[in-house]
């Protein structure tokens, strides 16, 4: 089983206008409800990799019973701890000239609900040894301190959090961190580009003993790993909403599940950025897509132990 903590599962409501008047009553050509980029999808892609996700998180409102029925539909187990506001939304309105977006505030956990997450996690904490935990609520630390607490560090903790969740979380015995270039930033970096960018990374990665990081620009996947560096190009199919980040932190963590070497992992995480999309929701990817795609991901390495960097960009084909 691999645990999956969303910590702040979202929905996406997209609505479509013609011409969109404030203060107007306006009409929707198509209204369209789907699940956020959070860690619902790395469950999915668990899932669809023939793995056993079993996801934890909150759940609240017409949203929540919306993520629950989309998990259920997919046949992965949930453990939700159900909270009295609606979950975390975010509106799009899109006219034929301008996509405006409105986005709930519903974040935050109490400390009545931090209570009941850590007596759920007791409950299947040994389980599993491998767990993903995503979100950007200022308790995620904390958890991460009762997980290292309940299994004695024995855990290997897959990270997507995001913003200062994401800060204070890192120094806290982390094995992997998937996160977005802006993220990156939070951290004190730069998108890497020269040497001594790249070298700033991996000294930062060295002290934390982190093994793996994975950055996800627009168009492309920088990987990290003790003794390479690698990136690997991608097209998102979705230009307005992405989900990219939370379906290839699920690919990240069965790479890590199944021991693959970090090129396979790297060449799984560019095969599932370029096929996911919301444009079949609930069918966001297939895994036949993810397997064609393996084969033909060109996967350039930046750098390596023996050789240095290359920045021409040597292609791996194999």
């Amino acid at each position: 089983m691999i645990l999956t903590i969303a910590l702040n599962p979202s929905v996406v409501r997209q609505l479509n206008i013609s011409e969109f008047n404030i203060g107007e009553l306006n009409t929707a050509s198509s209204d369209e409800l789907t699940v956020g980029d959070c860690g619902i999808y790395s469950a999915y892609v668990i899932k669809v990799m023939q793995g056993e996700p079993y996801v934890m998180g909150l759940s609240g409102g017409i949203g929540g019973r919306f993520i629950k029925n989309f998990l259920d539909k997919n046949r992965i187990k949930t453990n939700f701890l159900h909270v009295d506001h609606e979950t975390k939304t975010l509106m799009i309105i899109r006219d034929k000239e301008n996509i405006t977006q409105i986005s709930s505030h519903n974040e935050e956990i109490s400390d009545k609900d931090f209570n009941n997450i850590k007596h759920k996690l007791n409950n299947h904490i040994n389980e599993t040894n491998i767990i993903t935990l995503s979100g950007s609520d200022h308790y995620l630390p904390k958890i991460l301190d009762e997980i290292h607490n309940m299994s004695k560090n024995r855990k290997k903790i897959i990270l997507g959090a995001e913003g200062m969740a994401l800060k204070s979380s890192v120094d806290k015995k982390i094995y992997c961190v998937v996160m977005s270039a802006n993220d990156l930033k939070i951290l004190g970096f730069d998108y890497p580009t020269d040497e001594f960018s790249y070298e700033s990374i991996r000294k930062y990665l060295k002290i934390r003993r982190i093994k793996y990081l994975f950055i996800k620009n627009e168009y492309e996947i920088t990987g990290f790993a003790k003794n390479k560096i690698c990136r690997i190009k991608f097209h998102s199919k979705d230009s307005i909403y992405p989900i990219v980040k939370s379906m290839i932190l699920g690919g990240v963590t069965i790479g890590v599940k199944r021991s693959y070497p970090f090129e396979k992992i790297m060449k799984l995480v560019g095969s599932i950025a370029n096929a996911c999309s919301i444009d079949e929701y609930p069918f966001v990817i297939k895994r036949k897509d993810i397997d064609r795609g393996i084969k033909q991901c060109k996967l350039h390495e930046i750098y390596n132990q023996r050789n240095g960097y290359d920045f021409g960009g040597r292609i791996r084909e194999t």
